[in-house]
């Protein structure tokens, strides 16, 4: 009995340092072509996510595209995309809020999915953190009001 509870805590914490059990925050490390490396951080959301993020460089300016989704059948509200951008000590470096398109989620259909682009003025320096997070209201009905 006391073998099985053992071996549950310790799949449990392999299961945690592997990083298979979220805990709000999705990262994942990106090498560009100049040879600087980026840590992509999303934050979890609900009832739209972000489902993959890409950064580059072009003309001296940072330029973060990606891809967002929705867990229900139809979602539409307002809404945009924070992307901030965060040193490799810790100090935050820029921030700049951008509107993905379109706002209406369909499943199944073409518009199940928008996208986004943000520009940022600047190149990171090596080892910054990239931090997407997406704000959503839902939209009320006239009828509601």
């Amino acid at each position: 009995m006391k073998s099985r509870v053992l071996l549950r805590v310790a799949a449990a914490f392999i299961l945690l340092g592997s990083g298979l059990i979220s805990l709000g925050c999705t990262y994942n490390r990106m090498q560009l072509e100049s040879g600087k490396t980026y840590t992509i951080e999303r934050v979890e959301s609900n009832p739209i996510y972000i489902s993959w993020v890409r950064a580059r460089e072009k003309n001296k300016e940072m330029i973060v595209t990606g891809l967002l989704r929705s867990h229900s059948t139809y979602t539409q509200g307002t809404g945009h995309v924070d992307v901030a951008v965060i040193g490799p000590g810790g100090e935050p470096l820029g921030k700049t809020g951008v509107d993905y398109n379109p706002k209406t989620f369909l499943r199944g259909s073409r518009g199940k999915e928008s996208r986004f682009e943000a520009r940022l003025p600047f190149i990171p320096p090596d080892g910054s953190r990239i931090r997407v997070t997406v704000h959503f209201s839902p939209e009320i009905e006239k009828s509601d009001l």
